[in-house]
């Protein structure tokens, strides 16, 4: 195994080496020599090369997902899609996603992600250029576009605002939106239910949530866009967990007091009204022509055009 740490010395018959390693059959055989073995392929592998073996790596995981969920040892699947997606964000300074880059270092719980769907965003990413966590380039408003307001009740200026735009194919799987704030996170998807009894169009609203990474919920709601707008209570506001001594540890949802309202995209007013944050984000989504370059799904307080000053004084 020592020509592990050397490949430097060995390159280019030690790419193949490593390559031939990155194997959804390596990540079960072995988690612990995978990321050694993937240290060493992202430190010494060149990045274009590098990025068509992880593509491979995904698709085989994708197609071979089953046959591990059927020997129930699909534990360590997520392990290597985050280790794959996260350094394809680093060398290709993209956030496919919302991982992040292997340089980020971060703990990213395994309940937390569809991990089949954000390998599948991986791959349609290096096959179309498309990243599903921008606007589809020349998009403008529409009447049907949805805004998601993570709402900081406290902190408004602290919340974080989606936007999900109309026209999905609802017969293909719908991404998942990330949004973070600290320790925070929520995650949703949106997709159509068709129509209901009485010929009204309805939307699944399904969401994951958590504090510290390590700790979720999941919830699933419907709504009609004549309900627009409309807060939704995620339930309870502390999660319990036991442990080996039997005990009952109470976590709470989130940091801060948060609730999650849907509005309509194209609605000038919202509950942060009167915020920066809400004020920045309508001059940006709700213009007359398309933005350059492609707007984020996901807008907060970091992308507010401010001094460090202003930023302090909102936050």
């Amino acid at each position: 195994d020592d020509w592990i740490d050397d490949a430097d010395a060995l390159k280019p018959q030690a790419y193949d080496l490593l390559a031939e390693a990155i194997t959804p059959e390596f990540v079960q055989k072995s988690l612990s020599d995978f990321y050694r073995m993937f240290r060493a392929f992202a430190k010494h592998v060149p990045a274009e090369k590098g990025t068509e073996v992880l593509v491979r790596y995904l698709e085989n995981q994708l197609h071979e997902w089953d046959t591990w969920q059927i020997y129930g040892r699909a534990s360590s699947n997520h392990s290597g899609i985050r280790k794959a997606v996260c350094q394809i964000n680093l060398w290709n300074n993209v956030n496919i996603g919302g991982l992040g880059s292997e340089d980020d270092n971060r703990y990213v719980s395994e309940f937390r992600f569809n991990w089949q769907e954000v390998a599948a965003s991986a791959l349609h990413w290096v096959h179309t250029g498309e990243d599903k966590s921008l606007m589809p380039p020349g998009w403008r408003m529409s009447e049907r576009d949805l805004r998601v307001v993570w709402h900081n009740v406290e902190k408004p200026e602290r919340s974080v605002i989606g936007l999900w735009p109309e026209g999905r194919d609802p017969n293909l799987p719908q991404p998942q939106t990330v949004m973070e704030s600290g320790e925070n996170f929520l995650h949703y998807t949106i997709y159509s239910a068709g129509p209901s009894a009485g010929q009204v169009d309805q939307y699944h609203f399904s969401i994951r949530a958590g504090v510290n990474q390590r700790h979720s919920i999941s919830r699933e709601f419907t709504f009609t866009f004549s309900d627009l707008p409309r807060l939704f209570d995620p339930g309870p506001t502390n999660m319990y967990s036991g442990s080996a001594d039997g005990a009952r540890h109470e976590t709470p949802l989130w940091q801060d007091k948060w609730d999650i309202r849907i509005e309509r995209g194209s609605s000038q007013t919202s509950v942060l009204d009167g915020t920066n944050l809400f004020a920045a984000w309508k001059k940006l989504y709700v213009a007359d022509e398309p933005a350059t370059p492609p707007l984020k799904r996901v807008f907060n307080i970091d992308d507010l055009d401010t001094t460090r000053q202003e930023s302090e004084r909102i936050r």
